[in-house]
């Protein structure tokens, strides 16, 4: 499943009321299907075949050749998965 926030966010830090709509939809999908917010799972590129292990919350980059979702976005997952988790 993939999750968009729209907007820049290479250099600014996307709004607390997205970043908290997003925590709270993912802990909703996470409850929902028992996936665990800290975990990894292995992603198999549909196209190559080639398998690659990251965490279950993970950005576009993890899985493909994009910048997605922008480098502040991006360091701000482990945080993100903690918050998933404790909700």
């Amino acid at each position: 499943m993939g999750v968009s926030l729209m907007g820049n966010f290479q250099g600014a830090s996307p709004t607390l009321a997205a970043r908290d709509s997003l925590v709270t939809f993912l802990a909703w999908k996470a409850d929902r299907y028992g996936l665990d917010p800290l975990g990894n799972a292995t992603y198999v590129n549909p196209s190559t075949g080639l398998t690659k292990t990251f965490p279950n919350i993970a950005g576009h980059r993890d899985a493909d050749s994009t910048a997605c979702p922008g480098q502040v976005l991006y360091d701000q997952l482990p945080d993100i998965r903690n918050q998933v988790e404790n909700r």
